[in-house]
């Protein structure tokens, strides 16, 4: 029932040293918080307010920050055996409103070399570390939340770090245990591309299960995404087709034919996705009656002869303007 409120002053942040085998070092982490921001911009060059800090720049520095359009960013930099100052980073591509509790989380996964961020459960943005990056963040074990340089401003709450990279799935699931709660309402933004990643690691799974020969659950999986009335049309037809294809592979023409038609007669698909389905039955059609799948004359224009012209123009290469 309580939460920390940074005042945006030098003098509200928390502080704390971490025990060298406490550390970062080399290792995956990653940060996870629940905020409600009252004010992002400040006057200066570098508009945006740090939420977190590692280290000590420039020898090794970590740093989360709210840009002035809420969107959440990183900087981490250390110095090399060459004296040489070395640093990576990234940003998500949605913003957090002020005046609402939003679930925020940063992965820093050193072993995949990938920096991704998390808005409301949703990985809202991903960078790659460069492979020359090879930060060592044990030199220092300070620790902030807030900082005395361009402090946070707003409520924090639920802060939780960790020596590791949290799946996806677990910040997902960390993010509807506190959705209730703190009353947090998810944009129609964040819903949708929600919904487009549940039905993209259900056509995954689909993928692999064709590769093992399970066509019987291609069809179940795909038909709980062709029969979805509020998913995107182009999802629901590329599962149909899926369908239609799995009962080809299978060698049940019949079937095959009868899905295509549904497919190629269902005004509500893509033209393309039903223009395909119509070419695989007339295909399937012409292999039945002992003819190639393809006729070469099906897809071509058929351009006429024309013997009237309204002009003739004669060019000689060996011509001249004058």
């Amino acid at each position: 029932g309580q939460a920390a409120l940074f005042n945006g002053q030098p003098n509200s942040g928390v502080s704390v040293t971490l025990p060298v085998k406490q550390r970062f070092g080399r290792e995956s982490w990653t940060f996870m918080a629940l905020l409600k921001p009252i004010e992002f911009s400040i006057n200066d060059k570098q508009n945006q307010r740090r939420i977190f800090a590692f280290g000590s720049y420039p020898d090794a520095y970590m740093v989360i920050d709210i840009t002035d359009t809420g969107r959440m960013t990183c900087y981490f930099s250390y110095r090399n055996a060459a004296g040489k100052i070395v640093s990576t980073g990234g940003s998500s591509r949605i913003s957090i409103p002020k005046d609402a509790w939003t679930h925020v989380a940063l992965v820093c996964d050193r072993e995949r070399r990938t920096i991704d961020t998390f808005v409301n459960g949703y990985q809202s943005g991903s960078s790659t570390i460069p492979k020359s990056f090879d930060g060592d963040f044990s030199l220092d074990g300070r620790l902030t939340i807030g900082s005395n340089w361009h402090n946070y401003w707003g409520l924090v709450d639920e802060v939780k770090l960790f020596r590791s990279a949290v799946p996806s799935e677990s910040i997902e699931r960390t993010f509807q245990l506190l959705k209730e709660p703190f009353g947090i309402i998810e944009s129609r933004e964040v819903l949708a591309a929600k919904r487009r990643v549940k039905l993209s690691r259900t056509f995954e799974t689909a993928n692999d299960a064709w590769k093992a020969g399970r066509f019987d659950e291609v069809r179940r999986l795909c038909a709980s995404i062709a029969s979805l009335s509020d998913a995107p049309p182009h999802f629901r037809s590329y599962a149909h087709l899926r369908i239609a294809q799995s009962y080809a592979a299978q060698g049940d023409e019949p079937k095959a034919m009868t899905t295509y038609d549904a497919i190629a007669s269902s005004r509500s698909y893509p033209e393309a996705h039903r223009d395909e389905a119509l070419k695989c039955a007339n295909e399937l059609r012409r292999l039945q009656q002992g003819l190639p799948a393809r006729d070469p004359a099906a897809s071509r224009t058929d351009v006429p002869t024309i013997t009237d012209f309204s002009a003739e123009l004669f060019v000689a290469p060996n011509g001249h303007d004058t």
